[in-house]
């Protein structure tokens, strides 16, 4: 193991935690076809994931 190795290691963990922040954005599945009340509850995390993925296009 060298400094370079280290310096892959650290980019390739940021990118994975920069992935897995982003990917806690998607909405969750519900299991039935959701309804008018279901996105009327659900309204706040529906906008920060449309605000997420028109921030972030990767």
């Amino acid at each position: 193991m060298n400094a370079e190795v280290g310096d892959i290691l650290g980019t390739v963990t940021n990118e994975i935690m920069e992935c897995s922040a982003a990917f806690s954005l998607v909405p969750k599945p519900v299991g039935w076809v959701p309804g008018w009340s279901y996105v009327a509850k659900s309204a706040l995390s529906i906008v920060t994931y449309v605000t997420g993925v028109s921030n972030d296009r990767r």
